[in-house]
């Protein structure tokens, strides 16, 4: 499946299902059907196939972005803002030869300073369609090849493959408050699946603006521990909620 979740949520029950037939409708109701197809193949979609949609009909319109594209909004001010996370992540601890994974990497506007600082073969960008990254490879495919970047929608089996390879660094930046509150224990299962006894998942979580007007973060450290297993700490740091396996804490 191209997407992490699905839901189980269904149409049907929430809006009359007509078992008219077809000829004996009438033509008002013929019309009708279409949308009523349409408006059950949303209300199916999983959250994050909503925001697929979202955004892709925004870029086909020609509408750009924060960071999803080829060309986005304020590239200065969100390459900025990816070489002050990558200092974050060498703060906590993030070394060239260790394996680093982005879950929900977009077009790679965040990742690239970190592809540049991790040597060959050590960087992972997993995201809910192809059609994000692949953006991002048509800026920086010369990069991607030096630096033997992995690319992968995100499915059970590419989380089983990823995790096997034993991440030290798992993150995702911009994405937690992209995440309703019925899909985060869902996001969370994802994330917590990549992760072993000496991984650091970092999660950005800072307050966003709307307007000018700086919002309140959506989610806190207590937000998320409920959906960590046991023995894992999560604590609000400069950088995001970093999370932490106590074992390594007292190490």
């Amino acid at each position: 499946m191209n997407a992490p979740y699905r839901t189980q949520s269904a149409a049907c029950g929430r809006v009359p299902c007509s078992t008219t037939h077809p000829d004996s409708a009438s033509p008002w109701r013929r019309l009708s059907w279409p949308l009523l197809r349409a408006w059950r193949s949303i209300a199916r979609e999983s959250p994050e196939k909503r925001y697929e949609r979202r955004i892709l009909t925004r870029m086909a319109r020609g509408d750009l972005t924060n960071t999803l594209g080829v060309q986005i909004r304020d590239e200065a001010g969100i390459r900025a803002m990816a070489e002050e996370w990558l200092a974050g992540l060498i703060r906590l601890g993030l070394r060239p030869h260790d394996l680093c994974v982005e879950y929900g990497c977009g077009s790679l506007w965040c990742a690239e300073p970190i592809i540049r600082h991790q040597q060959p073969g050590r960087f992972i960008g997993l995201d809910v369609t192809d059609r994000f990254y692949e953006l991002g490879r048509q800026r920086l495919e010369g990069l991607l090849t030096e630096k033997q970047v992995g690319l992968a929608v995100i499915s059970r089996r590419a989380l089983r493959q990823v995790a096997t390879l034993k991440p030290a660094f798992v993150y995702s930046h911009r994405v937690l408050h992209h995440v309703p509150r019925d899909a985060l224990a869902r996001f969370m299962n994802n994330v917590v699946a990549l992760l072993n006894e000496q991984t650091i998942l970092v999660i950005e979580n800072a307050p966003r603006e709307s307007h000018g007007k700086s919002l309140k973060r959506r989610y806190k450290a207590d937000d998320i521990r409920p959906h960590l297993p046991q023995d894992w700490d999560c604590r609000q740091e400069p950088a995001g909620l970093v999370i932490t396996h106590r074992a390594r804490s007292a190490a």
